[in-house]
């Protein structure tokens, strides 16, 4: 109501009615514009209320709608960091051949480094039990491995580091 362009638009419609009354007697034609002048500015004020309500209550809804959109932003990216850990678990899991992920290929290269710092079992089924257990220990997440699985992997490398060890005579 502040603005002198509000107030225009406003008092046009009011001016426009004052001239459309008849002036037969000037007290009556003073209530009737004071009364037209009422109505209007109390139409006008209503309407300003009722533009004030349905502002407020958009502003809230859009508050709302930025606080969900938040959230789901922060989901998404918790999301994206989770799918990204388990890609990264997965990764070390595969050998890159068809089929199932397997273990096959960590249980060869452990018994390579315990190979290379000769530190091997007595016989080949404690060697195939302790890779076993440490394949559990080190890598739960792994495709499991049985004793005899480990025991025909190993096989042919653990004779051929056992003699690699054993001194020549």
């Amino acid at each position: 109501m502040d603005e002198p362009k509000n107030i225009n638009k406003w008092l046009e419609p009011i001016i426009e009615r004052a001239m459309q009354l008849q002036p037969q007697d000037t007290r009556s034609s003073a209530r009737r514009l004071q009364a037209v002048i009422a109505e209007d500015l109390s139409r006008i004020a209503r309407d300003k209320a009722e533009q004030t309500a349905r502002e407020n209550s958009m502003v809230e809804a859009l508050q709302a709608i930025r606080r969900e959109l938040e959230c789901e932003r922060n989901e998404r990216a918790r999301l994206a960091d989770l799918v990204k850990q388990h890609e990264a678990e997965l990764a070390r899991y595969r050998t890159g051949v068809p089929g199932r992920p397997g273990s096959r290929h960590l249980v060869l290269e452990e018994f390579r480094k315990r190979a290379a710092a000769s530190s091997l079992e007595g016989t080949l089924a404690g060697e195939a039990r302790a890779i076993v257990a440490w394949l559990h220990a080190n890598h739960p997440n792994a495709h499991p491995l049985t004793q005899k699985s480990a025991e025909n992997l190993l096989r042919e490398e653990y004779r051929a580091a056992r003699q690699s060890l054993r001194p020549n005579s």
